[in-house]
């Protein structure tokens, strides 16, 4: 069987548009591998909380009119609701993707998805439990005139929050950066 010239070079196009589609498929996997991997390091990072934190501190800083005394404490409680926050919404991430895994098997187990539903639920109070600490800490160091502040910046940041389910992955605890308060 003889291929003519104009079939055998179709061949070779597509051949070649196929192995460089390939390609780019591997090195886009391993793009994101990195990736995935650069972000569970800068998370686990004890750096990592200590950078936000001193953002956070920064930005509570200015709006409260804190000194140099509450500064200082207000760092410390922030590292250490960033260290408990990151470490609650890593685990989220994980179930929600051992969720997505199970929903997605071709005969899901009921039973398990309703378990990791209850386990991040359970991950969700506890999140909400250390912002509600960390909320209290912070007022604690506190002047009245301060407290009637850090409500207002609390109240402002709830009611700013998206409706449930417009931005999946979200509602991960509160980031203080650059003075901008973040999900």
């Amino acid at each position: 069987m003889e291929i003519s010239t104009n079939k055998f070079r179709i061949l070779i196009v597509m051949v070649i548009v196929l192995l460089t589609l390939n390609i780019a498929t591997i090195v886009s996997l391993l793009y994101h591998t990195m990736l995935e991997k650069k972000e569970i390091a800068s998370v686990n990072d004890p750096n990592h909380s200590a950078v936000v934190a001193d953002q956070g501190t920064r930005f509570f800083g200015q709006q409260l009119g804190l000194d140099s005394s509450q500064i200082e404490k207000f760092r410390e409680v922030n590292r250490e609701y960033n260290r408990i926050i990151n470490g609650i919404a890593f685990d989220l991430e994980k179930l929600r993707r051992e969720m997505v895994d199970e929903m997605a098997a071709k005969i899901p187990d009921k039973s398990k998805l309703q378990s990791i539903s209850r386990e991040i639920g359970s991950k969700h109070e506890e999140m909400k439990n250390g912002t509600i600490d960390y909320y209290l800490m912070m007022k604690s160091i506190c002047t009245e005139e301060q407290q009637e502040k850090l409500y207002l910046l609390f109240l402002e940041r709830v009611q700013k929050e998206e409706p449930a389910g417009s931005h999946p992955g979200r509602g991960n605890g509160w980031r203080w950066r650059g003075g901008r308060n973040q999900p």
